[in-house]
């Protein structure tokens, strides 16, 4: 993952996954201490950069770029999936933001620069002694972190596609900063997001820099993740409240699990009901994980209206590992004492958090694909039976796409053949080889537009067509459709 010369002020690192990452300013008449992390193919990004004014070239040095002033440095470079307090970190890969401080700095605080498009941010507090009780698990790194979600694109996707790509909705995870000075001793740095001022601040404590050796390493994380930053296993019932952004079938729910000792899960969804999980619509059927560290599907068939809330809901009857990050107040329904693969409506909640599950719905908005070309209907349901006439054959009866395809193999038919629709009006054109009228009638080379479909000595009909454009000497090939 070395970096890519872009321009003389920018460089760029491909992760792992596709993900783009810009070192430096292209904009710039020259290098700046500057990171653009992309995710979704650009649709989404975060640009952090060191305020200055200070002139430097970029040094390289493998997969890091450097940036030198007198009293700060700055390096830039790719971070490998870690694991920390438990699981995995920096999942599709990371990047890191690394200052160094020379000397004393003025300020206990380091001011970045932040913008933001496409993305919401969600402060990850230290966990309460509840949460702690209860199994919960959230990383020395995650506590005072910045969890990073796409600002529209929630838990619930009309498509396959759209379920791969954003799943739960999260892009980055930025970490808590460690800072470490030249004789090894270190401690967290304070990290504060405000999006209206444009500003990420790291904040140290200044006794520590009182006493601190010189240089000083602070080093932000920035990591891109699929799943959220703190995870508990203590858990029977547990569900994250969402709005359907359209109407349509909910086809599956995939939830983030992790488990070395097996296991039996199943997920379905409720109507909300005044803020809690209210009727049962759907679930699926239970699955044992076995061995598990990852995203798990089951199949769930049941209805969403647009513009409503829904809880998408995981059970399990094992020590499994589920993910989440703080979020909205009251978004998360828990239950750790809660009989498993039960459904009923209005079930019992033992509390509710600000949580955001990492589960997602896929659902589809109907349409043709979801027809066969078996099935009957009329409009889109039709459009299936056209795309796959196969399914039908020249002999069936009908009209409307039934005739559609009759057309479409017309040497079964023969003008003696009664029928309606284009039946008969294939039957009318090849009864009227002399004397037609109107379409029938066209004159075209000299003789009438039957004529030359009929083709007697040749086929006749559909048959008649292709021999006339194969033999020239009976009208000229395709000077017919001139």
């Amino acid at each position: 993952m070395n970096p890519v010369k872009i321009n003389d002020t920018t460089y760029e690192v491909t992760l792992p996954r596709g993900d783009k990452v810009e070192i430096g300013d292209r904009e710039a008449a020259d290098f700046k201490p500057h990171l653009k992390l992309s995710r979704w193919e650009g649709e989404s990004f975060i640009k952090v950069s060191l305020p200055t004014a200070a002139q430097s070239s970029p040094v390289i040095e493998g997969e890091k770029v450097g940036w030198v002033e007198t009293d700060l440095e700055a390096r830039f470079y790719p971070l490998e999936p870690t694991v920390a307090g438990g699981f995995t970190q920096n999942e599709l890969g990371g990047f890191e933001f690394e200052i160094i401080l020379k000397k004393k700095p003025p300020t206990n605080q380091i001011v970045l620069d932040i913008e933001t498009q496409g993305l919401k941010y969600h402060y990850q507090p230290p966990l309460t002694p509840e949460e702690i009780a209860e199994g919960r698990v959230r990383p020395a790194n995650v506590v005072g972190s910045y969890a990073v979600y796409h600002e529209s694109r929630g838990n619930m996707h009309a498509s396959q596609a759209d379920a791969e790509k954003y799943k739960c909705g999260k892009a980055f995870h930025i970490y808590r900063p460690k800072v470490i000075d030249a004789k090894g001793d270190w401690l967290w740095g304070g990290l504060n997001i405000d999006e209206k001022a444009g500003t990420l601040t790291i904040t140290i404590p200044q006794d520590w820099l009182d006493k601190a050796v010189y240089p000083v390493l602070v080093d932000p994380n920035f990591g891109y993740e699929t799943k959220g930053g703190t995870y508990y296993a203590y858990w029977d019932f547990d569900g994250s409240k969402f709005t359907a952004p359209s109407g349509g079938t909910v086809t599956s729910i995939s939830m983030y699990l992790m488990t070395s000792n097996g296991g039996n899960v199943n997920f379905g969804y409720y109507n909300d009901n005044a803020g809690a999980p209210g009727t049962h619509v759907a679930h699926g059927t239970a699955e044992n994980l076995g061995s598990f560290d990852d995203w798990k599907t089951i199949a769930v068939s049941g209805s969403i209206t647009n513009g409503n809330f829904y809880w998408l809901v995981g059970q399990q009857d094992a020590t499994i590992t589920d993910y989440y990050d703080s979020g909205d107040a009251n978004q998360e329904a828990y239950n750790g004492s809660y009989t498993f693969d039960t459904w009923g409506d209005n079930p019992t909640i033992g509390q509710y958090y600000a949580a955001i599950l990492s589960i997602y719905a896929t659902y589809t908005t109907g349409g043709a694909t979801e027809r066969l070309s078996s099935d009957s209907g009329s409009g889109a349901d039709a459009l299936v039976s056209l795309q796959t006439p196969a399914a039908k054959t020249a002999s069936d009866t009908g009209a409307g796409v039934d005739a559609c395809v009759s057309v479409q193999t017309p040497a079964a038919k023969t003008a003696s053949d009664a029928g309606s629709g284009v039946e008969a009006f294939i039957a009318r054109l090849l009864a009227a080889a002399e004397t037609g009228y109107g379409a029938e009638a066209s004159e075209i080379g000299g003789g009438g537009l039957l004529r030359h479909l009929f083709a007697s000595e040749l086929g006749e009909g559909a048959d008649g067509l292709t021999a006339k454009i194969e033999k020239p000497n009976k009208g000229g090939g395709m000077r017919l459709w001139t």
